[in-house]
């Protein structure tokens, strides 16, 4: 074997020492920009939180306050350790051309930190964006602008105070049952002990606040809101539907606020008018009257509430329209026939009391308006004491047809006072037939006193299959004679109302 001179080995040597410290130059280089790259990664997605959560909190003022809505963005990006202005951050809030429920929130960092790669110059911006919008909760009962049984089959309805659930009520009766000299002829007052006292308890769904409906005001032109028979009155069986005789005395507010254009934000609504009407007024005896007139667009509250007095127990119906100058009948369904872009809309939000009276042994309601946002989410239909006397009750949707769906009682009521759990899947609901009466029940009809909630899954194909098709409907069989039904629904979609959504 030929050895290598040892001057020779001297100079490889050097040259590998040299190799060996060039090499580890740029293996420093490489773990360097690997530290920064996920020190950066980091701050990326820090940003894109911050922003994210700045849209969510800024929206709910839109679209009538922009201003409080870029402060609330503002403040929650200075939350997050980005303020606007230091340390090389700018922040930018802007409304989303052509949609008003949607706010931009845009945030660049152009003094990231670097570490190991200062040396080659390394200099990088950071910009991240957030869109949110929020969608409003589904209106219930109502395409038209006006809510009345002569134009939809149903009065909205509201019980008195001391009222019981199995009336039909599930917001303002404050117990729960029935006890044994409680009908509308006879009742004198709350059971002994009051709210809390027997036979079952307070009612754990009872709201002092009352039911909400909203009247959506589209144009400037003074807009007229009215009551029809706001007052109830002794005579059980008139055109509105009133129950309960003798000594009962439900005295019926409507207090109406505005928004000011901000939907999900109530801090900034204005009271604008509050009317008492008291029971037996002659005043508002089968007439329409005048709550309040509107001057300015927007959505218009209007909350009802009755008395706490203890022969608060009846139930009364009522109408509510808007309209200006002659009031004419018209509808915010694209389909229909009498369709207006600036038709006032009255529905009602989270609850709707009803009282349905249809001279026939079949009849549809209008339930909700669901838009194709909620395409592919999870609609839950609530129907308390529903169909006492029917046969079935349908979902209809959009085009008119019965969908399928799961339902099941979902009260707590105990069996010994005839609550029986029910569960079932179909396309209705079949609401006939009895159950032994239990003591506290007036009644022993299938869901007396129960609520069934209903879920359908909607489609993902929402707009080809309906078009311009919102709303959905109930559909009451009743086998013979006439749809009668004091009840309480409500509809709930699954997902939060307020989203990010791509910019």
């Amino acid at each position: 074997m030929k050895r290598v001179p040892a001057h020779r080995r001297k100079e490889e040597g050097g040259y590998i020492l040299v190799l060996l410290a060039g090499s580890m130059t740029v293996l420093l280089s490489i773990a360097g920009l690997a530290v920064d790259l996920g020190w950066w990664y980091r701050e990326a997605t820090k940003l894109q939180s911050a922003v994210d959560a700045a849209a969510l909190a800024g929206v709910v003022y839109m679209p009538g306050n922009l201003s409080k809505a870029s402060a609330t963005a503002m403040t929650t990006m200075a939350k997050n350790d980005f303020a606007n202005g230091a340390n090389g951050v700018v922040v930018t809030v802007s409304v989303v051309p052509g949609y008003s429920r949607r706010l931009k929130v845009c945030a660049t960092d152009s003094d990231v930190e670097v570490y190991f790669t200062k040396v080659v110059g390394m200099d990088p911006i950071i910009t991240k964006c957030a869109v949110a919008e929020y969608i409003l909760p589904v209106a219930m009962g109502s395409p038209l602008n006006e809510m009345s049984q002569s134009t939809l089959g149903v009065w909205p309805a509201i019980n008195g105070h001391c009222s019981a659930t199995e009336d039909g009520d599930e917001v303002l009766s404050a117990h729960r049952g029935m006890f044994p000299d409680h009908t509308w002829s006879t009742f004198t007052g709350c059971p002994p002990g009051g709210v809390n006292g027997p036979p079952l308890g307070p009612n754990p769904s009872y709201d002092a606040t009352g039911y909400n409906y909203i009247v959506d005001v589209k144009t400037a032109a003074a807009t007229s809101i009215q009551v029809y028979d706001g007052a109830w009155h002794a005579a059980a069986g008139t055109i509105d539907g009133n129950q309960g005789t003798g000594a009962t005395l439900v005295d019926t507010t409507f207090k109406i606020t505005w928004d000011n254009a901000t939907p999900l934000d109530t801090g900034d609504d204005v009271l604008v008018s509050t009317t008492m009407i008291p029971s037996r007024s002659l005043a508002y005896r089968s007439a329409w009257v005048t709550l309040y007139t509107a001057g300015a667009i927007g959505r218009y509250n209007v909350n009802v509430t009755v008395s706490t007095n203890a022969t608060s127990h009846g139930s009364n119906s009522f109408g509510l329209r808007a309209g200006s100058g002659a009031f004419a009948l018209c509808s915010s369904e694209l389909s229909a026939v009498n369709y207006s872009a600036t038709c006032p809309e009255v529905f009602a939000d989270q609850h709707l009391g009803v009282n349905a009276q249809v001279a026939s042994s079949v009849a549809s309601f209008y339930l909700a308006d669901v838009d194709s946002v909620y395409a592919g989410r999870t609609m839950t239909v609530g129907l308390f004491d529903p169909g006492e006397g029917g046969s079935t009750i349908e979902i209809l949707d959009p085009n008119g047809n019965p969908v399928s769906f799961t339902y099941a009682t979902v009260d707590d009521l105990p069996a010994t006072a005839g609550a029986l759990a029910y569960s079932g899947s179909g396309t209705a609901i079949d609401v006939s037939g009895t159950v032994t009466r239990p003591t506290y029940r007036r009644n022993a009809w299938k869901f007396n006193d129960r609520k069934v909630e209903a879920v359908v899954d909607l489609p993902a194909n929402y707009t080809a299959l309906y078009g311009t098709k919102t709303w959905w409907k109930l559909r009451y069989t009743f086998g013979s004679g006439s749809v009668s039904d004091r009840t309480t629904w409500d509809v709930g979609i699954t997902g939060d109302p307020v989203r990010l959504v791509l910019g």
